[in-house]
């Protein structure tokens, strides 16, 4: 049976195409996160959202091995700057291999300040391990240790389904920006086609006429209220 959660693939890869083109911020600043901040922030926020919404919905389809499927999916052409499961190692050989990494530039190696924020994800009825490893850390202290990684890499608010406030149905309370990468993406296209016939027909009597669609980043939580107009 097909993992209904790979539907959440289009939207990761709208997201990696607002982020190439630095579209995030401006996109999604007014819905996501209220307050004076920074565009670094409003990236941030929205990683947290979308990978909300990748937990809510593995967390009924396969948890860990669902998050590989669809991650590994998304980024099957190495361009993607989500990365599920990048391995780290400390300077004696220790390695520890977080659950996603989310790099600012996805074609640079996993380090230093590429790193935007690594994530942990602990599904229901699974916690950090309290084994003590080789270099001396649990698994949580390992993270925050600043060993493997920058330790203010680590996103401190673990990646779970109360965290993440997932409904019975697989779905978050939270924003959907999946939904509205998606939108922002449809629009983009339309934008590109309709430049393209500008350049066909530059005569106002060729062109064609006003088109009406949802305009990215715009409507609230579900992104689809607002209006463009390509004259």
């Amino acid at each position: 049976m097909s993992n209904p959660c790979l539907s959440l693939v289009p939207g990761f890869k709208a997201l990696d195409a607002m982020k190439s083109v630095n579209a995030v911020c401006e996109t999604f600043s007014s819905n996501v996160i209220s307050g004076q901040y920074t565009c670094q922030d409003v990236e941030i926020a929205v990683d947290y959202f979308a990978l909300c919404q990748l937990v809510c919905c593995c967390d009924k389809n396969g948890k860990s091995s669902c998050t590989r499927e669809v991650l590994g999916e998304v980024n099957k052409n190495g361009n993607s700057h989500f990365k599920p499961e990048v391995t780290y190692w400390d300077d004696n050989g220790n390695r520890r291999t977080p659950d996603v990494t989310v790099l600012k530039d996805p074609t640079k190696e996993a380090y230093g300040d590429n790193i935007q924020q690594i994530y942990e994800i602990k599904y229901t009825d699974d916690r950090y391990r309290s084994t003590v490893g080789k270099d001396k850390f649990v698994q949580l202290d390992a993270y925050k240790s600043g060993k493997y990684f920058p330790k203010d890499k680590f996103y401190q608010m673990t990646l779970d389904p109360e965290n993440c406030r997932c409904k019975k149905d697989g779905k978050t309370e939270g924003i959907p920006v999946l939904d509205q990468a998606v939108d922002w993406s449809k629009a983009a296209d339309r934008a590109a086609m309709w430049d393209d016939l500008r350049r066909l027909f530059p005569s106002p009597s060729n062109a064609p006429g006003p088109v009406w669609g949802p305009a990215p980043g715009h409507g609230g939580r579900g992104g689809r209220g607002g209006i463009i107009v390509i004259p």
